[in-house]
């Protein structure tokens, strides 16, 4: 819409890469003014020099104003704020197997930019979202400016994941594959 909301759902911990969608974010900052930048989760103990770190980085330059940490949030409630999102960023550094995350964007119909290596059972590049290197916030920017530039190839994305996922991924078959393995 006229004030496109970019999001990313994860821990904040170095691995899920919120200093790199941060990066990304700043990058997109000029060419779309009314964008807002959205991270969901919490920091546990350890990582709150991290969250500090990230508030600063959030708070100055071109994206003060324009980013909101919602901090933790219940799990039932996730899929509610993602439904905000316009396209879900899975930015993570390093792939922990395929992401609860990215399945849940894809099956609320979001088009998803993740990191390779994981998730390419799910992303089909350019069928069902993109796929950029681990850590290259460049990358990030790009692969999210084009899906904020041309929404009909979002929303065209967003809907072919959300099949994907139906039709893929169902809880039946998730089980089955899983009986299979011990079986």
């Amino acid at each position: 819409g006229a004030a496109p909301v970019v999001g990313m759902v994860g821990r904040i911990a170095p691995i899920k890469g919120q200093a790199v969608f941060l990066d990304a974010a700043a990058r997109l900052s000029s060419q779309w003014p009314t964008a807002r930048f959205v991270l969901v989760g919490g920091a546990l103990p350890a990582y709150e020099p991290l969250r500090q770190a990230l508030l600063a980085q959030a708070n100055s330059g071109p994206l003060a104003g324009r980013v909101i940490f919602t901090g933790e949030v219940p799990r039932a409630q996730v899929p509610e704020i993602m439904q905000t999102f316009d396209v879900l960023a899975v930015p993570t550094t390093t792939m922990e197997g395929f992401g609860l995350v990215v399945m849940e964007g894809m099956a609320l119909g979001l088009p998803v930019v993740a990191t390779r290596g994981g998730p390419e059972d799910l992303i089909m590049e350019g069928e069902t979202g993109y796929l950029v290197a681990p850590g290259d916030a460049a990358m990030l920017a790009a692969a999210l400016a084009g899906l904020l530039s041309d929404p009909a190839q979002a929303r065209r994305l967003g809907a072919a994941g959300r099949t994907r996922v139906a039709s893929q991924f169902t809880l039946a078959q998730h089980v089955q594959r899983i009986e299979a393995v011990y079986a």
